[in-house]
């Protein structure tokens, strides 16, 4: 009987351990991704058909640093070509946030089609990634929609107070843009490709359906590291509401084989607020490969929603 005990005792401790280790885990996942560098980014790029090295050697670009509201530098570069240069598209600004392990060179890509609609872009690293990695931990658009803000602050200050800014972003940095219409109106109007609609709900999906975990109590343990040590809390990153309060337009792209952001965080995001909504579901797409997987269709889309919408 007392050796019976002694295994259960033991099996409880392992069990509790391993809870845990994992929610220790989870957590150190969200604060500290494991941000790829250039190379690493560009050779993906390649290989997914994002662009080509041909494509990045004749990038125009023009490197800025400004200082975040929170101590440290936000470096960037500012990308244009023939046509956004033009005196009459000297208004017409664009800033793009990148996702979750990525930085900014992924987003030329996006950048490249906004640029032929004449948009001068302003591409940056989050914090956490690329050349904003030092010592910050990573919020999930918490605080990197107030470095947005700071960001659409020096749009302003650089290319004048009658500039016309919109925001794009992928997964994370969809997440970004859309958290930042919560603090800031001042986006004439928002591309969201493939981004969650709350954190709490994708960190229980990601632990339920992706890891096949227990939501209770790996979760709620995340969050409380998360808080403790990132301070910042995962029910404050809900994206949604940003779309619930902004009145101007957005447009929604999503695979719908996404299996790492599921598609109907999209779906049901495009239901809220009050401005014009309108979502593209790329058919056959997983996450943040729309672009790459239909990229006449994509362009197609983003054109149409930005001359329609743009004023």
């Amino acid at each position: 009987m007392r050796i019976v005990l002694y295994a259960a005792i033991i099996i409880l401790l392992l069990i509790i351990t391993a809870i845990l280790l994992i929610s220790n885990k989870f957590a150190d996942m969200i604060m500290h991704p494991d941000a790829h560098d250039e190379e690493f980014l560009l050779k993906e790029a390649y290989d997914y058909g994002r662009f080509t090295p041909e494509f990045i050697e004749g990038i125009r670009k023009e490197d800025f640093c400004v200082r975040s509201r929170y101590g440290y530098d936000l470096h960037g570069f500012i990308m244009n070509n023939d046509i956004s240069v033009k005196p009459e598209n000297s208004r017409k600004v664009a800033v793009l946030c990148h996702g979750y392990t990525s930085g900014k060179i992924v987003m030329t890509g996006y950048a490249a089609l906004l640029n032929d609609l004449g948009f001068t872009c302003i591409l940056y690293d989050h914090r956490g990634h690329g050349d904003n990695s030092r010592g910050v931990v990573t919020t999930m658009g918490f605080l990197e929609r107030e470095d947005l803000k700071t960001i659409l602050d020096y749009a302003y200050e650089r290319f004048g107070s009658d500039a016309r800014v919109i925001t794009y972003g992928e997964s994370m940095g969809s997440a970004t843009v859309l958290s930042h219409l919560e603090i800031d109106d001042r986006p004439v109007l928002t591309i969201a490709d493939c981004g969650y609609s709350d954190l709490t709900e994708l960190c229980r999906y990601l632990v339920k359906d992706v890891y096949h975990l227990p939501v209770f109590p790996i979760v709620p343990l995340a969050a409380l590291k998360i808080k403790l040590v990132g301070k910042f809390d995962i029910k404050d990153v809900s994206p949604k509401l940003g779309v619930i309060k902004a009145a101007s337009p957005i447009l929604f792209i999503h695979g719908d084989k996404d299996t790492f952001v599921p598609t109907y965080m999209s779906k049901d995001m495009v239901k809220l607020g009050k401005g014009v909504r309108e979502i593209y579901l790329c058919p056959g797409a997983e996450h943040a490969q729309s672009a790459a997987l239909h990229p006449d269709e994509y362009r197609k889309k983003v054109s149409e929603f930005i001359e329609k919408n743009y004023t």
